[in-house]
């Protein structure tokens, strides 16, 4: 399990499916860290929430964007991205 990966949810709620996962296998980072935006890995983090389908094929999530320079939390941003369902693979939009 990674913080801030997502899964798809099935007939049984003790199991879902991880569509979105790294090369190396394992859960990716829903809303990455993103390098052309000015985000640092070593230095920022993101809060996500569930998604929140809107309608079929598609949702919303809410975010936090955090900060942390030599352990402080400063909040870079809050905001709602668009998901779009790409095949079986939930996408987050700007």
């Amino acid at each position: 399990m990674s913080s801030g990966s997502v899964a798809i949810a099935t007939d049984n709620p003790l199991i879902v499916q991880d569509t979105k996962l790294t090369s190396d296998g394992w859960p990716a980072r829903f809303i990455p860290i993103v390098a052309a935006y000015g985000e640092d890995a070593s230095t920022d983090a993101i809060g996500d929430t569930n998604v929140v389908e809107t309608f079929p094929g598609n949702g919303i999530v809410f975010f936090l964007k955090n900060h942390r320079p030599n352990g402080n939390n400063e909040l870079i941003r809050a905001g709602v991205a668009t998901v779009v369902m790409n095949g079986n693979v939930p996408t987050p939009h700007d």
